[in-house]
C-alpha cells in the first residue's frame, strides 16, 4: 500500500548568511519536483541584519517555477523560525534544510519516493557531507573523529534503516509528514540563537517523535553538501561549538556535576593545558583539552544562569 504525496513544502531558516544563503537557493531553483506534487519554499528570516531579506525577495521575485513564501521571525533563535514555519505549511510532506547547504536535484523525489512507499514512516533523514570551501585543516582532518558533530557531518550508511533514539539525521537534511510536524513543534529551549552554537533542537523533536510512537528511516539516496567557509574552520568554531554542547549537557541534567566554581576551574585548567600543548603535541592531544575546556564552560554557564 502507498501513500500519495500532493504537496512538498522545502523550509529554511536564515539569519545573517546572504552569500551562502544565495549558493543554497541556487541549488534549490534546480530541484526537480515531481509530476503531480505542488511545491512550496519557505524562507524564514529571523532578523538579518545584512542583505538577507534582499537575497531572499530577489529569490521570491525570481521565475523559479514554484511558489516560494518570504517569512520573518523576529524572536532570535532557530526554533522560534522552524516553528515559524511549521506555522505557514500546509504540504504532506515538509522537508527540513538549512541556508548553508547545497541540495542535489534529485533531493525531493528521494523523500517523497520515501514518503509513499512508507506509510507507517512519519520522518526521515539523509547523509550531510561537510565541504570545506577553503581546504578541510590538516588539524581538523587529524581529530575528524571529535570534531565532526561541529561541522554536522551525518553518514547513517548506504541501507534504509530505522532511525532510533541513538541514530538520528542532523538538522540540515530530514523530513517529516506535515500533519504529524504541525502537531510537534521544536522545543524554543533548544537550537541555535544568534552566535551561541547551541544545537540539539532537531534531535529532541525526533526522540519525542519515537517516544510518542512514530517511525523513522534512513534515505540514503538524498546526499546534501554542507559548506563550511574558512571563518568556520578555526579553533574558535570549535571551542564555541563545545561550549554550546556543554550547555546542553547541563539542560538535560548531565552535567559532570554542579560546582560552578569548580567547573570554571577544570575549564581554566583544561584550557592551560591547550594552550600548552597546541604546538609539541600531537592535535589529537591539544584538541581533546579544547573540547573539555568549553565543555566545563558551557555547563558553568548554563548552571550559573539558572541560580
Amino acid at each position: 500500500m502507498t501513500q500519495t504525496i500532493q504537496s512538498v513544502d522545502v523550509a529554511i531558516c536564515t539569519w545573517n548568511r546572504e552569500s551562502l544563503l544565495q549558493q543554497t537557493l541556487q541549488s534549490v531553483a534546480m530541484l526537480s519536483v515531481p509530476n503531480d506534487v505542488s511545491l512550496t519554499v519557505l524562507l524564514v528570516d529571523n532578523g538579518s541584519t545584512d542583505r538577507t531579506p534582499e537575497v531572499i525577495q530577489e529569490f521570491v521575485d525570481s521565475d523559479v517555477g514554484f511558489r516560494v513564501v518570504a517569512l520573518k521571525e523576529s524572536r532570535q533563535g532557530h526554533t522560534f523560525s522552524r516553528n515559524c514555519g511549521v506555522a505557514a505549511s500546509l504540504a504532506d510532506l515538509i522537508l527540513w534544510t538549512d541556508d548553508d547547504v547545497l541540495l542535489p536535484s534529485d533531493w525531493i523525489e528521494a523523500y517523497v519516493a520515501a514518503a509513499e512507499a512508507q506509510p507507517n514512516v512519519d520522518f526521515w533523514g539523509g547523509q550531510i557531507e561537510p565541504e570545506f570551501v577553503g581546504g578541510k585543516p590538516n588539524w581538523i582532518d587529524a581529530t575528524w573523529d571529535i570534531v565532526q558533530g561541529c561541522f554536522a557531518a551525518r553518514d547513517l550508511g548506504p541501507e534504509s534503516i530505522e532511525l532510533t533514539e541513538d541514530r538520528l539525521p542532523y538538522g540540515a537534511n530530514f523530513a517529516v509528514r506535515g500533519a504529524v510536524q504541525r502537531e510537534n513543534l521544536f522545543s524554543t529551549e533548544l537550537g541555535r540563537r544568534g552566535d551561541l552554537v547551541l544545537g540539539e533542537d532537531e534531535i529532541d523533536f525526533m526522540k519525542r517523535l519515537i517516544a510518542a510512537g512514530h517511525r523513522g528511516r534512513w534515505v540514503p539516496s538524498s546526499p546534501v553538501k554542507h559548506l563550511i567557509p574558512t571563518k568556520r574552520a578555526t579553533v574558535d568554531y570549535v571551542h564555541d561549538y563545545f561550549v554550546g554542547q556543554g550547555c546542553i549537557l547541563a539542560a538535560r541534567g548531565e552535567a559532570w556535576h554542579e560546582n560552578v566554581d569548580q567547573l570554571r576551574q577544570e575549564s581554566k585548567r583544561e584550557r592551560w593545558q591547550f594552550q600548552m600543548k597546541r604546538y609539541f603535541s600531537s592535535p589529537q592531544t591539544w584538541v581533546s583539552h579544547l573540547v573539555r575546556s568549553a565543555l566545563a564552560r558551557g555547563q558553568a554557564d548554563f548552571l550559573q544562569g539558572k541560580k
